[in-house]
């Protein structure tokens, strides 16, 4: 199989002149990961992605798409399903792009696309296999801070919320926490007037109002889950219908694991 017979023509483009502010926006309503970054002859530029914006630095009421472009590989109608595999695990990324004969980008192949392709190599194996075992959790009570500061120093993208029992009732990512809250106005010290939270990763002393929001008030309720014991196969389809890149691994009520597209692509590449 090819990357033209994966590839998907209902992309996000942008340009390199978009806000980063307005294209988080449009990867939000339109339920993208990530968008394709193309010139005014649509030849590819980069990828912007919601993590790759959010290790950058500066100030997002401005910040132009072309400070957090992120150079990726390529791909060609032509380039075998196994190749491209290869290269989305390489890149740590959800989609690539494909080129036409004239370099401009055709279309996209995402990994949950080549993931379905190549469900056949997952034959026989449980989730168990293949997820990462005993996530960090966070408890309803704790503060949005402390899940802020966990965030940014395990580099992570989310966190399983427990209630007392341990039993799972949410969970917190990364961009949500920064699009909710480390992208609101607020006072710029030393300029004397409102201005923008200068980093956009997650900073390294979280503003004190968070300290007094519950993880609780702000965690997302549904969470896509699967049990250590199911196959894999039947994993891989759940994410691609529920468009999510991870599933968190419940057993008896409580996480125990997270299994990630890039978990899935390293046993298939």
């Amino acid at each position: 199989m090819r990357a033209s017979e994966l590839m998907r023509t209902n992309f996000l483009a942008v340009s390199i002149d978009d806000t980063v502010h307005s294209v988080l926006g449009k990867l939000q309503r339109g339920k993208h990961h990530s968008a394709v970054v193309v010139d005014s002859r649509d030849r590819y530029l980069g990828l912007f992605d919601k993590d790759g914006c959010l290790r950058s630095r500066g100030d997002l009421g401005e910040m132009k798409v072309r400070h957090v472009l992120r150079k990726t590989s390529k791909l060609e109608e032509s380039t075998d399903i196994s190749r491209v595999a290869q290269l989305l695990h390489a890149a740590d990324t959800h989609i690539l792009p494909v080129l036409d004969k004239y370099k401009r980008v055709a279309g996209i192949v995402g990994a949950r696309d080549v993931l379905v392709a190549l469900i056949d190599k997952l034959r026989g194996m449980k989730v168990e296999e293949v997820a990462a075992k005993y996530p960090l959790v966070l408890a309803e009570t704790d503060s949005l801070s402390k899940a802020i500061e966990l965030i940014r120093r395990k580099k992570i993208s989310r966190i399983p919320v427990v209630d007392d029992k341990r039993k799972l009732v949410g969970i917190v990512t990364r961009f949500d926490l920064v699009r909710e809250f480390m992208m609101k106005p607020v006072p710029s010290r030393g300029r004397g007037k409102g201005g923008w939270r200068g980093d956009a990763a997650i900073p390294v002393q979280t503003a004190p109002s968070t300290s007094n929001i519950r993880v609780a008030d702000v965690m997302a309720k549904q969470v896509q889950t699967v049990a250590p014991s199911a196959m894999v196969q039947a994993a891989v389809r759940k994410m691609s219908e529920a468009n999510v890149s991870d599933l968190v691994v419940v057993e008896d009520g409580a996480p125990v694991g997270i299994l990630t597209t890039k978990d899935l692509l390293r046993r298939v590449a």
